[in-house]
């Protein structure tokens, strides 16, 4: 997540998909998308969960199959033109993250 101009902020997000990968590569665009589940929710570990969950509001939906419930949710992190911040911890760590941005 960073922030905007207008006060407000933007997170972005880095699949670990080859489908997804591929897409991103083929439109070289960024594609704006969104967490299989709601925030503060459960997450969906299959598609099904998902699409109980947002019933109505999916378009589309890449299936990268089931997913194990002790599957460590993705690093959420804070960016500004200053330092970053860990807002949830993941599999990319601190030192990794700092690493990338020097």
């Amino acid at each position: 997540m960073m922030p905007t101009p207008t006060g407000s902020t933007l997170g972005f997000r880095i699949p670990d998909h080859p489908f997804v990968l591929q897409l991103l590569k083929k439109f070289a665009r960024p594609l704006a998308s969104t967490s299989a589940n709601r925030s503060g929710e459960a997450n969906a570990l299959n598609t099904d969960d998902a699409l109980t969950m947002l019933t109505g509001e999916v378009d589309v939906f890449v299936d990268g199959g089931a997913i194990s419930p002790d599957q460590e949710a993705s690093t959420v992190v804070f960016a500004s033109e200053d330092d970053i911040k860990i807002l949830r911890h993941g599999p990319i760590g601190e030192a990794k993250l700092r690493a990338a941005i020097k």
